[in-house]
């Protein structure tokens, strides 16, 4: 039986008190939701992350393990919803686009090493100087999900009501197959970036933020 992968956890992010005793949680398997799991780190006292698995979204016809991947994916999305800092690594596919291939990702704790992008560095430090909590989120209101998505410059909004819409996203948050989402309700989400096909699965990703820096009013 294959061994699960594992992330690294410690009470604080401050580099210098790292190795102090008590500070270091040790490895936990990434076992059950990325919801469940985020909970139960932010229980222990985890405040800082690493996940030493890639991310892998370079081979455009999918990962050999799409579940894993969109697992791994989802659970750096909730982790920056709960402002847990977080080391990961991530590979995107290469190639001429009409926006940087890490846009989509933009509201996500960024990586520390960003892969088959050229010129990563440069790419990478506009990502982490452009970074701020609550970039692309969510929430649930009576009847109704409400989105607010500033990773593309101006804010936009969206308000789900139709059931499927709002079924649909009660499905893939968690990460699901393609075929568990009806075909016109998935194309939409996916064209407005809101949902990511990862092979034959499918990623939530905006995060319902769970610690704000301000406000929520004014977010």
């Amino acid at each position: 039986m294959d061994t699960p992968p594992v992330l690294r956890a410690w009470r604080d992010y401050d580099a210098r008190v790292l190795d102090a005793p008590g500070m270091y949680l040790g490895d936990i398997p990434l076992t059950g939701s990325a919801r469940a799991l985020v909970d139960r780190l932010w229980d222990l006292g985890a405040r800082y992350v690493e996940i030493p698995a890639l991310v892998d979204l370079g081979d455009p016809a999918g990962p050999a393990e799409p579940e894993r991947t969109v697992h791994l994916l989802s659970l750096v999305r909730d982790l920056t919803a709960q402002a847990i800092y977080t080391q990961w690594h991530l590979r995107l596919p290469a190639g001429p686009r009409t926006v940087p291939s890490w846009t989509p990702f933009s509201h996500l704790h960024p990586p520390t090493t960003l892969l088959g992008v050229p010129d990563a560095g440069t790419h990478l430090a506009r990502w982490r100087a452009t970074h701020y909590l609550g970039k692309c989120q969510w929430r649930r209101g009576p009847g109704f999900y409400q989105l607010r998505d500033r990773r593309f410059g101006g804010l936009r909004r969206y308000t789900l009501t139709d059931p499927a819409y709002r079924s649909a996203v009660d499905t893939l948050i968690p990460g699901a197959p393609a075929e568990a989402v009806p075909e016109p309700v998935l194309t939409a989400l996916t064209a407005e970036h809101l949902a990511h096909p990862v092979g034959t699965h499918v990623c939530w990703l905006p995060y319902a933020t769970r610690r704000w820096t301000q406000s929520a009013m004014l977010i």
